[in-house]
């Protein structure tokens, strides 16, 4: 499912789509995992199966960029990340919306 993205142009943000995230990263096996808006819990990951608890100590890929992104950057700006060394939990979205700028006084 396309993201909105948004970037400036001139100073006035324009929104874009970005597609979905490559399957090797972390958002795309949290979407196959259930497609809908859920936490995940990492505190308890003691507790879960061996390979749960191998999955979260792994080493994976997770998209990185913030609010304001050149176009295409997003593409390319994954970082590695250890989940259960790094999160305590991890939050999925399944379909989020562009920014609004705030009104000027």
């Amino acid at each position: 499912m396309a993201r909105p993205l948004v970037s400036s142009q001139a100073g006035t943000p324009v929104t874009k789509r970005i597609g979905p995230a490559r399957p090797d990263t972390v958002e795309a096996q949290l979407a196959a995992a259930s497609p809908g808006d859920h936490l995940v819990d990492l505190r308890s990951a003691t507790t879960t199966p061996t390979a749960v608890r191998e999955w979260l100590n792994g080493r994976h890929h997770m998209r990185s960029f913030g609010a304001m992104v050149p176009r295409w950057f997003h593409r390319f700006n994954v970082s590695p990340a250890s989940l259960a060394e790094e999160h305590d939990g991890l939050a999925y979205v399944a379909v989020s919306t562009g920014s609004q700028s705030l009104p000027t006084s």
